[in-house]
């Protein structure tokens, strides 16, 4: 099998959606356009007050900014390009920044332009049109200040280490303390998921709105006849008014307990929800849990031919049955206790499936949609492993089920229906970080039989306080925000033990060095013998530093022309058919066969949701504000005092500080089981062919892209696919995206590749 795959050495990708078409403009003029745009407005616009504040004091404010950091951005600009993968593939933290800063520039443009073409019009309503273009100019005001940080602390010239645990202490503190004070109540509102395709941005608005209508109910009473009238009153009040939804989710964020985001995420196990997969899924022949008792020892053969034992797993809550789903579109000879007439008429092909949720939540049931079109696909069985959650069950206790899993299936292949020949493994998130430590703990048990590929999704692979610029975007990430992010690291790491028990003392100013990490720093250091980006492509970099170049798909065709046309953008204006790709992974739009699901009425539905709430909203927006005004501030509140231990400094200088006073870091044991990204060249060589796909716009992108860069430098056959203008856990939204269908397409062919040997 090793040898079919080689050629996985050296296949690599950089994978947009589609081969769409790129334009590039000078930012220069952008701004220029920007401003002309705005003062050919009458002046009775100009002057339209917002909360007491002009329109034209918003955007002199954001034209202010955009001047003083200019600067700023063209440093990250000429400095970003010596962290990519390679020339070929051009993808980091800092390239994400940058881009998204470029897609609010062009957003506040086009709704300057939509407003130019209707604002003559005799029933022209300026309100939310105005509102939109603020709420752009807001983002972009706390872009500029974060452009502006990430600046300051850009690694060293010799460094392309992505991570920022060499930054002394008290910097680093700063840092953090700079973007914790940070303005985030702009970025959950009207534009919402603005750095997304719109599709996804469509959805997020619906889940906005739930989750700050759900959290309004937090701390109310649990009698069913006073909850859904408010929850009910709540999605009226925010739908319309998306500013007060934004600063309420925004607080939620900041000061809520990890317990309101899990229990918001556990929605997804109620019983209407759970019945979506089975509506748009396609139709399996066994899709059922299966609980394996914790009543055998199992054994695994060692390379020497000895045999090694695996425990039950019973870390924190003891030996319990661990429960698995088992997927097939056909029942296989013996699976599921299938009568076995003929071996041979078995599947060849298993996939060991681990999901994400943060360590902290979901289940096998809440990714059953993705899970189903997988079985569909393949058609083999799937065992998708129910593992431990935190903080009740920390680690190790998940990484103990997923090994017991992985043994449990190579000793009972004829029940799953299995020859026993081809395995997969296959995680997203917390579950690709599960069953790369899997991977690493049989290796290091020096286990004869390791799986025939990994696939990990969008996956975190230093379960450490190490901030990278990629990480920096949760501040403004829907899904997984700053502060829920390193809480959920926190349950994984420490699960539930209060503050008395875990911080006796918070000392500060202890160095991140001292966290018993190595971290290299010099290129040559972090990356091996890979090659240092030559001289010309960085110059090519550095001459292109004052130019956006995005992705025309996400624009429509009137304004890309006006862009194109216009006097100040113009000469600067350039169209490609296709940007610098990988061609061994491009996903041709023409070239992928649609999943068998209700795909469009699905999309549809959200989409004409959406529409129809945004009418509403524009219709009713000033009469049915001023009947909620009063009401607004008071339910709105979110109780932050009653929380324990949610204060987000206090948080963060947790996870910074030591426990002991050995000077030991809070994730410094150094363990690769818990971060395969500390793992040494050693282990990390004896890893099966892997395949790693992460989004240009996920806070874990740094994650991937580092560790791709040891896979390597340890010379590990590996294949890397980054995707555009999707988020994290864009897998669990392909029932309502088509751009989320066509990105699980390819996660779906980097398994298939387990079965090239056949």
């Amino acid at each position: 099998m090793i040898e079919a795959l080689s050629f996985m050495k050296t296949m690599k990708a950089n994978v947009g959606l589609w081969n769409s078409k790129k334009f590039s403009v000078s930012r220069d003029s952008v701004c220029s356009l920007i401003e002309k745009l705005f003062y050919e407005f009458p002046v009775h616009l100009r002057n339209y007050s917002i909360e007491g504040v002009s329109f034209e004091k918003h955007i002199c404010g954001a034209i202010n900014s955009l001047q003083e950091v200019k600067s700023s951005l063209h440093t990250i600009c000429m400095a970003m390009c010596r962290f990519d993968y390679d020339i070929s593939i051009v993808g980091n933290g800092y390239r994400s920044i940058v881009t998204v800063f470029d897609l609010c520039l062009i957003g506040l443009l086009r709704s300057l332009f939509k407003i130019s073409k209707i604002s003559h019009r005799r029933w022209f309503r300026a309100s939310r049109p105005v509102k939109e273009v603020v709420a752009y100019a807001e983002i972009l005001r706390v872009l500029c200040q974060a452009v502006d940080l990430v600046s300051k602390y850009l690694p060293k010239p010799n460094s392309q280490c992505l991570f920022l645990t060499n930054v002394d202490a008290d910097d680093l503190d700063r840092l953090m303390s700079s973007f914790e004070q940070l303005d985030q109540s702009n970025f959950y509102g009207r534009q919402i998921g603005f750095q997304f395709c719109s599709s996804v941005s469509n959805v997020f608005h619906v889940i906005g709105t739930a989750l700050a209508s759900y959290s309004t109910l937090w701390n109310h009473s649990n009698v069913w006849y006073r909850r859904y009238p408010s929850i009910v009153y709540s999605c009226c009040r925010f739908l319309v008014n998306p500013e007060n939804r934004s600063k309420h989710i925004a607080k939620i964020f900041r000061h809520s307990d990890l317990e309101l985001c899990r229990s918001f995420w556990s929605l997804l196990e109620s019983p209407i929800l759970r019945t979506l997969p089975s509506v748009v899924g396609p139709k399996l022949a066994v899709n059922e849990l299966y609980c394996i008792q914790p009543t055998d020892m199992l054994s695994l053969q060692t390379k020497n031919g000895t045999m090694v034992n695996i425990p039950v797993p019973s870390a924190f809550s003891g030996p319990r049955h661990l429960c698995v789903r088992i997927l097939s579109l056909h029942r296989w000879p013996g699976l599921m206790g299938e009568k076995l007439k003929d071996r041979s008429s078995r599947s060849n092909f298993l996939v060991l499936h681990c999901h994400g949720g943060g360590f902290i939540a979901t289940s096998t049931k809440t990714h059953e949609t993705y899970l189903k079109f997988w079985a569909a696909e393949l058609n083999c069985p799937i065992v998708s492993v129910d593992y431990s959650l935190a903080p009740e069950n920390p680690y190790p206790r998940a990484l103990e089920e997923a090994l017991y899993a992985y043994a449990w299936c190579l000793t009972h292949a004829d029940f799953l229906g299995w020859t026993g020949e081809y395995l997969c493994f296959a995680g997203e998130s917390a579950g690709g970080l599960l069953l790369t430590s899997t991977c690493l703990k049989l290796i290091q048990l020096d286990v004869a039989r390791l799986p025939d590929k990994l696939v990990a999704i969008y996956t975190p692979f230093l379960v450490e306080f190490a901030p990278s610029a990629s990480r920096l975007l949760s501040l403004l990430d829907p899904l997984i925000p700053w502060g829920i992010m390193y809480r959920c690291l926190y349950a994984y790491k420490f699960g539930a033990l209060t503050d008395d028990q875990r911080f006796a003392e918070v000392r500060e100013g202890r160095k991140v060095s001292k966290s018993g990490i190595e971290m290299k720093t010099s290129a040559e250091e972090c990356l091996g013998e890979e090659k240092i980006l030559p001289d010309r492509e960085i110059e090519t970099e550095m001459s292109d530093s004052k130019y956006i170049r995005l992705s025309a798909e996400l624009f429509d065709r009137e304004f890309i022309k006006f862009l194109s046309m216009h006097e100040l953008t113009e000469p600067s204006f350039h169209c490609s058919p296709e940007s610098r790709l990988g061609k061994s992974a491009e996903i041709q739009r023409d070239q992928i066969e649609e999943p068998n699901l209700s795909k469009s009425r699905c999309g549809s539905v959200t989409d004409n949701l959406v529409e129809v709430c945004s009418t509403v909203s524009d219709i009713f927006v000033e009469n049915v504000s001023r009947i909620l005004k009063d009401s607004t501030n008071v339910s709105s509140t979110v109780d932050c005092s009653s929380s324990n231990g949610n204060d987000p400094v206090l948080n963060r200088k947790r996870l910074q500080t030591s426990t002991n006073d050995s000077g030991s870091g809070i994730f410094a044991d150094g363990d690769p089981l818990l971060s395969p990204w500390l793992a040494t060249d050693e282990l990390l060589r004896n890893l099966p062919p892997t395949s790693v796909v992460a989004c240009h716009l996920d806070p874990l992108l740094d994650d991937s892209i580092s560790f791709c860069k040891k896979l390597r430098q340890a010379n590990v056959p590996h294949t890397l696919d980054l995707i555009e203008s999707l988020p994290h856990g864009f897998m669990n939204l392909m029932s309502f995206s088509k751009e989320c269908r066509l990105a699980t397409q390819l996660c779906l062919r980097r398994i298939k590749e387990t079965l090239i040997s056949e």
